[in-house]
């Protein structure tokens, strides 16, 4: 008799690719299930947070970005690495033979060579050196890093290492520059924190009997104890933007590959989750950490919303009421002033709470899918014709009349004890609120707010009062330009128009004329989902 376990008909079949597509189907070997971005979406991201911490660096920043500098570069070469080797030649005809061997272009590696060599050297030295000293690294660096480890996963999993069409070579080479250019640019934003911190220590000793000595004449602030981190960083950075400059970094992101949304689904679900995660965000103890990415969030939800209303007032067969654009514009200019306050007031190295760094990632994306294109934001012809884009700026109005809740949350968060921030930062608020005239009660512009010598210690100091008052100031601004933007697009979301696509020849670039548009007048018909549309009549159009 057969035994059960070796008769054909009744053992379990054995399939011959079981053993190589295991890991595709084993749930523990799946990370990040919950982000939903592409490998092409998380390096956009990375490249935005590079541009934004240059725009937002000092010196208090140096020894934190140093710290995680090489943490970065190693996500980088990480990358770098995972991406496919290009193909020098195009793909055969599909009549033609296939090519007996195929032999792989060596891809120019010998950039990201050089930076994990200068980045392996660095992260030695910071254990030597007695500057910096033992310090936590800079959460933005290591947000983007683990940024960079997901799409590196990612492509490692599911990179197509084949011949590659013309137009995947060119997504290739536009993923390999936007890669480097947000490396270049995030070196540079070390460098500048460096040069800083050197120039505050050249400016204090200046005024003392032992001056420090420049180095070098080229580098006038590359003074002790950063002579050695500028020439390091400095050589990076060079690494980097030969590559960047070589590669002609904007023509090649114009060719970036680039799927427009069948729907506005994904910016309704992400929209949707957002609103959860960040009222969980303000609600427990760890709201101070987060409290940074919720106001800058809904400042960009307002500033996409802006995007679209002035492509559908572009057209002359689109109508935006005034008053709705001037309502989301306050809305979005009092979200970034408050958050800009709430950034002084949170240390550098914090770290927002995992989820809510997701919600953020996908909201981004999925609204960057209707207003960007290439290297920069899309025209106003592009986005009236990608689908999708009417339902999402309806959905990006209807989020922000749920705006109050959280500005009234973030208001309330501007009263808790113990707010501080770092001393030299606190001295330059409390004096420029005081010169601007933003502190609402009656201070002495002449009294140090800061002591002098918490300032040369570099400590972190409780916020002074001018502090206090502009920030809850600003936050009761907050409160009422998220409420008048809530009211009035309640009020007049049903009249906005969105056009037909038509020539682009037609648009109408200049937003201040959208209120006097000339032509036929418009009415609105709201179906039931809330969508709207457009039919001509004789009427004039709604005010």
């Amino acid at each position: 008799m057969t035994d059960p376990a070796n008769d054909p008909t009744t053992a379990p079949r054995q399939w011959a690719y079981d053993g190589d597509d295991v890991e595709l189907f084993h749930t523990d070997a799946f990370t990040h299930v919950s982000d939903q971005r592409s490998v092409g979406e998380l390096l956009f991201d990375v490249d935005r947070h590079a541009r934004v911490l240059l725009m937002d660096v000092c010196e208090h920043d140096a020894a934190p970005l140093l710290h995680a500098w090489p943490t970065l570069i190693s996500a980088a070469g990480s990358m770098w690495h995972a991406l496919p080797a290009p193909l020098p030649q195009p793909l055969p005809q599909p009549m033609s033979p296939p090519p007996a061997e195929i032999r792989r272009a060596e891809p120019p590696t010998s950039c990201m060579d050089r930076l994990d060599v200068i980045g392996t050297g660095v992260s030695r030295r910071l254990t030597t050196k007695r500057w910096p000293g033992p310090t936590a690294p800079d959460g933005r660096l290591l947000e983007m890093a683990d940024t960079l480890s997901r799409a590196a996963d990612l492509t490692r999993r599911f990179g197509y290492h084949g011949p590659l069409s013309p137009a995947g070579r060119d997504d290739l080479e536009a993923a390999r520059a936007r890669l480097l250019h947000a490396v270049y640019v995030t070196t540079h934003a070390v460098s500048v924190a460096l040069l800083q911190f050197g120039r505050t220590r050249h400016d204090l000793a200046a005024a003392t009997p032992r001056p420090l000595a420049s180095p070098n004449e080229r580098i006038p602030y590359a003074v002790a104890p950063t002579t050695e981190w500028v020439r390091r960083i400095g050589a990076a950075e060079s690494a980097a933007a030969s590559y960047v400059n070589r590669r002609q970094f904007a023509p090649l992101l114009n060719k970036e590959h680039r799927a427009d949304p069948a729907s506005a689904s994904r910016l309704n679900l992400a929209l949707a989750r957002w609103d959860i995660e960040a009222h969980r965000g303000l609600a427990g103890h760890s709201w101070p950490k987060n409290i940074v990415l919720v106001v800058r969030t809904q400042a960009f939800i307002a500033g996409s919303a802006l995007t679209l209303l002035d492509a559908a007032a572009a057209h002359e067969q689109g109508y935006v009421p005034s008053r709705l654009v001037e309502a989301v514009a306050q809305s979005g200019a009092a979200w970034t002033d408050l958050g800009g306050r709430w950034d002084d007031l949170t240390p550098a190295h914090t770290h927002p709470a995992d989820a809510l760094l997701l919600a953020a990632g996908e909201l981004r994306a999925a609204a960057r899918e209707l207003t960007q294109d290439g290297a920069g934001r899309a025209t106003p012809h592009t986005i009236r014709t990608r689908p999708g884009a009417a339902e999402g700026l309806h959905a990006l109005l209807a989020a922000m009349r749920h705006g109050d809740e959280l500005a009234h949350v973030v208001d309330e968060r501007s009263a808790a004890p113990g707010l501080s921030g770092h001393a030299r930062v606190m001295s330059h608020r409390a004096q420029n609120d005081i010169a601007a005239g933003r502190v609402p009660i009656a201070v002495d512009s002449n009294i140090a707010w800061v002591s002098p010598l918490d300032i040369h210690a570099g400590r972190t100091v409780p916020a002074p009062v001018p502090v206090i008052a502009a920030l809850k100031a600003s936050s009761h601004t907050a409160v009422q330009a998220a409420t008048a933007a809530g009211a009035i697009t309640t009020a007049t979301a049903d009249v906005v128009l969105w056009p037909v696509p038509d020539d682009p020849a037609r648009e109408n670039l200049s937003r201040q004329r959208q209120p006097h548009l000339a032509g036929k007048a418009r009415t609105t018909s709201v179906r039931p989902s809330g969508s709207v549309t457009t039919r001509s009549t004789g009427t004039s159009p709604p005010r």
